[in-house]
């Protein structure tokens, strides 16, 4: 497959480069890591993802997770939303077929928008962040309601915030080496765990930085790996 891709509608332009990746443990299910940016909203914000390859052979839970990492950066058209999740979700089949067909250990994927910048305030509509043309905004009070916008989403991609009770009472640990569930990194940075660092182990046994796992569960209430789901607000008034 081709290393990189450009795609072009109307003024809007995707440009996905692929690296192939060799290496790691042969026993494990290889990773897929994502780095998704957009021109004209705050361009030093990259998104990070971070997924098992399995779960990019199916095709609509494939075009889903390509949905979703879509959301974080917004579009003001929709028909250019199923355009781009189209288009990507394609050339991420391609790549995760290279990586089964010629024993890769994964791949890593950039993916940058370029999208002319517009005045706009932001909305979820049926779980995609949309950007509505409106007043003159600067760039902290678009990024705001960007955040907020992703903040209060649907349920279906998880972006209802854990519950700061259940935050509270998870248990920590001190890295000494290997993690409980085998991992070495931190897969909401893609950071290595160093020695001494503290981690929060979640129900799930999945572990993650402190700092890392608490902004995550801030936003939603689902593991980044295995999408357990912790406890929210509403559920826990429900159980009251």
């Amino acid at each position: 497959m081709d290393a990189w891709l450009n795609l072009v509608r109307g003024n809007n332009s995707v440009h996905l480069r692929v690296f192939l990746q060799r290496g790691g443990d042969p026993t494990s299910e290889p990773m897929v890591r994502f780095l998704i940016s957009r021109s004209g909203i705050h361009q030093a914000n990259v998104f990070r993802f971070l997924l098992p390859l399995s779960d990019l052979f199916p095709r609509q839970l494939r075009r889903l997770q390509v949905e979703y990492m879509l959301s974080h950066v917004g579009h003001p058209h929709r028909s250019n939303v199923y355009f781009w999740t189209d288009h990507i979700s394609s050339y991420v089949s391609r790549a995760a077929n290279a990586v089964l067909l010629e024993g890769y250990s994964g791949f890593l994927m950039v993916v940058h928008l370029n999208i002319p910048t517009v005045s706009a305030r932001a909305r979820m509509e049926d779980g995609v962040l949309m950007l509505d043309e409106a007043e003159l905004m600067d760039d902290g009070d678009l990024m705001l309601s960007l955040e907020e916008a992703a903040a209060g989403g649907t349920r279906e991609f998880g972006s209802v915030p854990a519950s700061e009770s259940s935050i509270k009472t998870l248990d920590t640990k001190t890295y000494q080496g290997e993690g409980e569930d085998g991992s070495t990194i931190c897969s909401i940075c893609l950071e290595n765990f160093e020695a001494g660092a503290e981690l929060i182990v979640l129900p799930c046994c999945h572990e993650f930085h402190c700092s890392c796992a608490t902004k995550w569960l801030e936003r939603s209430h689902l593991c980044p790996l295995c999408r357990y789901p912790m406890p929210t607000v509403d559920g826990e008034a429900a159980t009251a």
